[in-house]
């Protein structure tokens, strides 16, 4: 029942792309183990780097396909298998295919977790998300956990935390520290962790730390 509960969200994040994103793009969904996994990782939103957001991708359609900073992170994290991380190391960004995508995401779900945006929309660069396209997203990405249920959830970066709790939170004051959030008549430890790659990267071990910890 789960997988279909998402695919009649995927269609929604679709018709959002329209409204929000780059049209020259496709809206990228969350992905891995969506039966109640040990944690949900929340990213900001995708971008045009990540190649299944090509109008010409025929795979499955998922964050962080066709990049490397987050799966290094992973690896590190032991939350992926170190011959999953050499392939992708040894890959350029067009030596993606469908079939290598779907291998690394059979490894995310033996690991258990699942990976997703609070914003499906996808841009061209990095250029900031507005708290007002993020908000528009929050009752979809709550529909999601519901879904999903994952034990906890691990929200990363200032913005994404304060959006998903309702309330104006720093990283760098909550470290390791959980907070409630309530969903479907569940509560949900939600854990606001450094943003680790991107502009994020100089946080990067400052993100393991805590991942760590909250994670093992």
């Amino acid at each position: 029942m789960n997988d279909l509960e998402l695919q009649e969200l995927n269609q929604r994040y679709d018709q959002m792309q329209l409204e929000f994103g780059d049209p020259q793009f496709r809206s990228v969904y969350g992905a891995g183990d969506s039966q109640q996994p040990d944690t949900m990782f929340v990213f900001m939103n995708p971008t045009g780097r990540n190649v299944s957001t090509h109008a010409d991708w025929l795979g499955m359609r998922a964050p962080w396909i066709g990049t490397k900073p987050i799966w290094r992170l992973f690896i590190r994290l032991g939350l992926l298998n170190e011959q999953t991380g050499t392939a992708i190391e040894a890959k350029h960004p067009q030596d993606w295919t469908p079939e290598f995508a779907d291998a690394v995401y059979q490894d995310v779900t033996q690991h258990h977790y699942f990976m997703t945006n609070l914003a499906k929309c996808t841009f061209a660069g990095t250029i900031p998300v507005s708290n007002l396209i993020f908000r528009e997203y929050l009752e979809t990405l709550k529909q999601e956990v519901e879904i999903v249920q994952p034990k906890q959830i691990i929200a990363f970066g200032n913005q994404v935390s304060s959006i998903l709790l309702g309330k104006s939170l720093s990283v760098s004051t909550t470290r390791q520290q959980p907070f409630d959030l309530q969903v479907g008549g569940h509560y949900y430890p939600v854990y606001p962790t450094y943003y680790p790659v991107g502009n994020g990267a100089r946080n990067a071990d400052k993100a393991i730390e805590d991942l760590m910890a909250i994670l093992h």
